[in-house]
C-alpha cells in the first residue's frame, strides 16, 4: 500500500452541513450502508473527533475510503497512528497499514 498524500481539495459544503446528522444517526445505530464512525484525537488538540466515513472491504480486509483527498480526519490518524471504527454492534479498534 502506498502512503502517497492525495492532494486535499476540501470536502463540498453539503458534507459539512450533512456530517452532524450522519454521524448522530450513526451513533442512535441507523444502518447507513458502509458508512460508519471512525473517532481519532487530533493532532494538535489531543481531543477525540468523530467523523462518518465509508469503509470498504476486499479480499477479507477494511479500507477507510476518503474521497476528497487528505482532509483533517486523515491528517489525524496518520498523525496519532490508531483509531476506533464504530461498526455496529460494537465499536472495533483499528491500526492504518497493518
Amino acid at each position: 500500500m502506498t502512503t502517497d498524500a492525495i492532494p486535499s481539495r476540501g470536502a463540498p459544503l453539503f458534507i459539512h452541513a450533512l456530517n452532524p446528522l450522519i454521524g448522530r444517526l450513526l451513533r442512535l445505530g441507523a444502518p447507513m450502508g458502509p458508512n460508519v464512525l471512525l473517532t481519532v484525537r487530533g493532532r494538535t488538540s489531543g481531543q477525540p473527533r468523530s467523523f462518518p466515513v465509508a469503509v470498504l472491504e476486499h479480499d477479507g480486509h477494511r479500507y477507510v475510503f476518503c474521497p476528497f483527498g487528505e482532509v483533517n480526519w486523515v491528517r489525524n490518524l496518520r498523525a496519532n497512528g490508531d483509531a476506533t471504527l464504530a461498526i455496529r454492534p460494537a465499536p472495533k479498534r483499528s491500526r492504518p497499514w497493518s
